[in-house]
């Protein structure tokens, strides 16, 4: 990311669509974020990343 910004949120909740090919996530994860979950439902899905320093002490993680 361009502005940095990204380098002070430590969590990311957010809601993605299946009918969109873009997948972000990989974007994430080199940006140094893991899954913790991705709920499915019809056509949506929402999702938790975390930042990889904070993932072992996410209790919730699947």
């Amino acid at each position: 990311m361009e502005s940095g910004i990204i380098n002070d949120v430590d969590l990311i909740l957010g809601e993605g669509h299946k009918f969109c090919d873009e997948d972000f996530g990989e974007k994430l994860e080199k940006l140094g974020f893991k899954l913790i979950k991705r709920v499915y439902f019809e056509i949506i899905y929402n999702f938790a990343y975390v930042k990889e320093q904070y993932f072992d002490k996410w209790l919730l993680k699947e």
